[in-house]
Parts: C-alpha cells; sequence; structure tokens
C-alpha cells in the first residue's frame, strides 16, 4: 500500500517496502480510496520482440492474469493447448472445463467452457457468446486440468 505520510510503500505491518512489480501478464487489484474515478497510464516495452512467442505458465487451478500483450479478442474455442499462436491474437489455452472470470460492473461474471455443449456456459450451464479479453483488464483464469498449460502469444 502507498502511504503518503512516509511517503512510500509500506507492507502489511506498516514497515516501508519496495513498490509492487506488475510483471506482463499478471493481473492485480487496485484500491481506490478517493472518491472519484482515476486513470492509471502504463508504460514500458511490449514483451515479446516481434515475431517473438510469448509463454505465460498458467498452473491448475485460478490465476489472476491479464494479457502479456496489448491486444484484444475473443476467447476461440478451437485454441487448445499446443495450437501455434496467431500473430497479435488473444490465443488463450481452451479445453473442456476451462473457466474465465472477467470482471465487469462492480462483479467477477462466470464464463465456462463445456466440450459436451460445445462452447461456453454461463454459471447456469445457459449457451452464452465466447468471452472477450479486453486491453489492460485483468481477469480470473481457471485451469482444471492435471497440469499447467501455456498462454502462448506472438508480437506480429
Amino acid at each position: 500500500m502507498y502511504d503518503v505520510g512516509i511517503p512510500g510503500w509500506v507492507d502489511a505491518n506498516g514497515n516501508p517496502t519496495q513498490p509492487p512489480q506488475l510483471p506482463p501478464g499478471k493481473g492485480f487489484f487496485y484500491s481506490n480510496p478517493g472518491a472519484t474515478a482515476q486513470t492509471i497510464t502504463f508504460v514500458g516495452q511490449v514483451v515479446p520482440n516481434p515475431g517473438v512467442t510469448n509463454s505465460l505458465p498458467l498452473p491448475p487451478g485460478y490465476s489472476l492474469v491479464g494479457s502479456p500483450m496489448p491486444v484484444s479478442g475473443t476467447v476461440a474455442a478451437a485454441v487448445f493447448t499446443g495450437s501455434p499462436p496467431v500473430p497479435g491474437a488473444v490465443n488463450m489455452p481452451v479445453a473442456d472445463q476451462t473457466t474465465v472470470f472477467p470482471y465487469a460492473a462492480g462483479a467477477y461474471t462466470y464464463q465456462g467452457f463445456d466440450a459436451g455443449v460445445p462452447g461456453w456456459v454461463d454459471a447456469n450451464g445457459s449457451p452464452i457468446a465466447a468471452p472477450t479479453i479486453a486491453i489492460g483488464k485483468g481477469f480470473f483464469y481457471g485451469n482444471n486440468g492435471a497440469g499447467t498449460v501455456q498462454w502462448l502469444q506472438t508480437l506480429p
């Protein structure tokens, strides 16, 4: 947390600490203590370099993630682990029982892939459109498989 009285970053015990590291592909929570909305601008270098594939491991269970590259798009049901990434696309690994929880309108929304439908379903099992991943938005990704999958993205 940032403490204006110090000024600087402090840990849960109020001791000075380093600012948080926000690596590409990792989601995070931001608490705005003010009464008005704030715009946060991130600057830096796009990872990876053009023509290089970026790999973000997604272990079993839930991971708070965001697109490592500045791209947005729909999560395609045909993009399974091991598929070659489409340059400049979202390319998330999807398999039966994969879940995505994007945040909108003050809540997380369940969106799961059901191979029996086949397609994406809401929390009630009703068919819905595939989730869309927005630039700069974090979300929870549920890997319900036994092993780690790789989220591959290639910058054109």
